[in-house]
């Protein structure tokens, strides 16, 4: 019986909190609005859908500025030089040690992604990476993002894993929410690991309950022992 771990990938695998800080003064300022956030304000405020949420957070009118948005932020992310969380590419390493399938399963770009993972000679650990273009869907304008658990569904099925015996690795909120909701679909719920070096606070985790927690990379492949009886 195939046991498997997906990975959320921002902030999970990819450092990439800090930079998001940056885009949002960045982008804030090119729409001329006052960005007056601290990081750590920003963390506790953090929500998804990033889009539209967390534009309207800051007033920044998606729906109005939707298409530059976009085209500034393909810009910005390709020159922004953004790291691994450190120490997870042991983690990777030791999760394939325990004869574990892995998957990621994200709301970000194909092409972020796959650089980071191609940059770090990390790709040949996933058997499957499910980005933001795989949850779009005819009729729909916008595709279906966490807390939607629709790349979930997609990264289970491709994989032919069921929900029980799977667990889904993340740092938000969107994340725990996403994997309970696999239940409505696939009638088993999946087990929840939550991150808190991540996007958002421990506390802020700590109240959705997630099955498993860690708060370093190092204490990742523990909890994945115990939620696997290995």
């Amino acid at each position: 019986m195939k046991k498997t771990v997906i990975f959320d990938f921002d902030g999970v695998i990819l450092d990439s909190f800090p930079n998001q800080y940056k885009w949002f003064q960045h982008i804030s300022q090119r729409l001329g609005r006052t960005f007056m956030h601290s990081l750590e304000e920003f963390k506790s405020d953090y929500v998804e859908p990033v889009y539209p949420n967390m534009y309207e957070l800051l007033g920044l009118d998606w729906k109005k500025n939707k298409s530059f948005i976009w085209g500034e932020y393909t810009e910005y992310m390709r020159n922004a030089k953004v790291g691994l969380v450190p120490g997870i590419a042991d983690v990777l390493e030791d999760v394939r040690g325990l004869s574990l399938e892995m998957a990621i399963a994200s709301s970000n770009t194909s092409d972020i992604i796959l650089k980071h993972l191609d940059s770090n000679r990390l790709g040949h650990y996933f058997r499957a990476v499910i980005t933001k273009e795989d949850l779009a869907e005819p009729g729909r304008k916008e595709p279906r993002l966490k807390p939607d658990p629709c790349c979930l569904y997609i990264t289970l099925k491709q994989l032919r894993v069921s929900p029980e015996n799977a667990i889904y690795i993340g740092d938000q909120t969107s994340d725990i929410v996403a994997a309970r909701r696999v239940k409505e679909k696939m009638g088993k719920e999946m087990m929840t690991l939550a991150v808190t070096y991540g996007y958002a606070r421990k506390a802020k985790l700590m109240a959705y309950n997630p099955d498993f927690i860690a708060d370093r990379p190092e204490g990742i492949v523990p909890e994945i022992k115990k939620a696997f009886s290995l």
